[in-house]
């Protein structure tokens, strides 16, 4: 299969490429996979683009790093806001 790839100027690496599955029970031990003779790793998620994938692909792990961030963020202007103390109204709107 890789010559096909090869011929046609595509390169794989086995270090970038990961596996997705929508089994239930996948055991890493059940398929042996390999890039060019060189094992293919499982892992549970992997970033890729700021966009972090799971195995399943079912995007819990992406939004909970999403909503985290968000919570930060949050956080900070209602600190910013607050009303006996905290930044005037011209430099809350400047941030």
């Amino acid at each position: 299969m890789t010559t096909f790839f090869e011929r046609w100027g595509f390169k794989f690496s086995a270090q970038k490429t990961i596996v997705f599955t929508r089994r239930q029970h996948f055991r890493p031990d059940d398929v042996k996979l390999t890039v060019g003779g060189c094992p293919i790793k499982v892992e549970n998620t992997v970033k890729f683009l700021g966009v972090i994938f799971d195995k399943a692909l079912t995007w819990s792990p992406h939004l909970e790093h999403v909503v985290a961030r968000c919570n930060k963020r949050l956080n900070l202007l209602k600190v910013m806001a607050g009303t006996r103390w905290g930044a005037s109204k011209d430099v809350f709107l400047l941030v």
